[in-house]
């Protein structure tokens, strides 16, 4: 009768063990968790730098001042004013505020600058005499 029992309990617990030789499925559901944290923190990461590269264009409201300028050029449609900044400024810029108050700080050097704030000159002069 012993050795009966002992044939009906000695399953080989090594195959039971070694039955799951890949990953386990908490391992499993712990991976495809860690990529979709990873997948996620990176888009975040882009979405973080893509708001502060397009951030106006480093102007500060404290000092009125620029800390960089702009390349892309600005539509002339969405312009409302400009301004020059202050000669105690370490960057001579233009600032342009769009219809959204958004203030861009530009090189005035540039060709199409130019262009721009004798259109807006000459829109806001056209619009002051049209007035009755």
């Amino acid at each position: 009768m012993e050795s009966s029992s002992l044939i009906q309990h000695s399953t080989p617990v090594s195959w039971i063990s070694n039955s799951h030789s890949g990953s386990s499925l908490c391992e499993i559901r712990l991976s495809a968790r860690m990529r979709n944290l990873t997948a996620l923190l990176f888009l975040l990461s882009l979405c973080s730098l893509q708001l502060v590269s397009s951030f106006p264009t480093s102007f500060n409201h404290i000092t009125q001042c620029c800390t960089g300028t702009s390349t892309v050029k600005i539509p002339l449609k969405i312009i409302v004013t400009y301004w020059w900044t202050s000669k105690n400024c370490h960057i001579k810029a233009i600032v342009f505020e769009t219809l959204n108050k958004k203030q861009h700080c530009v090189d005035p050097t540039a060709v199409w600058v130019n262009r721009h704030m004798k259109a807006v000159d000459l829109r806001n002069s056209t619009t002051v005499t049209a007035k009755p």
